[in-house]
């Protein structure tokens, strides 16, 4: 999501065209997985490349200035485990479409 947010490095000389600096992310955060109780078993370990790369985005100029962002990556390293959408389905099979989304949606739209 960075790279739509703030741009890419390669693109860096056109970032302000292809940039949405007012996206927000609405997908399963790091606190998520604790905050609901994900089970491990809904959860894939974090590779060395994927330690890496938040490492990297730690380092970022737009990322060092935002604090909650900074927490999250470093709950992510610190788990070392990642999460896609559907691992809320350990929760319960509706629980996306009937909690997750709604309460996601109706604080990205304040």
């Amino acid at each position: 999501m960075a790279v739509y947010k703030y741009g890419s490095k390669r693109q860096a000389f056109d970032n302000i065209h292809l940039a949405v600096p007012t996206i927000e992310w609405i997908g399963i955060l790091p606190e998520d997985i604790e905050r609901l109780h994900i089970p491990e078993s809904a959860l894939s370990p974090m590779s060395k490349k994927d330690l890496q790369k938040c490492e990297s985005l730690k380092t970022r100029p737009y990322f060092r200035h935002d604090e909650s962002l900074l927490a999250e990556i470093d709950l992510l390293i610190e788990m070392k485990k990642k999460a896609e959408i559907q691992c809320l389905d350990a929760i319960s099979s509706n629980y996306l479409c009937d909690v997750y989304l709604p309460s996601r949606l109706s604080l990205v739209m304040t």
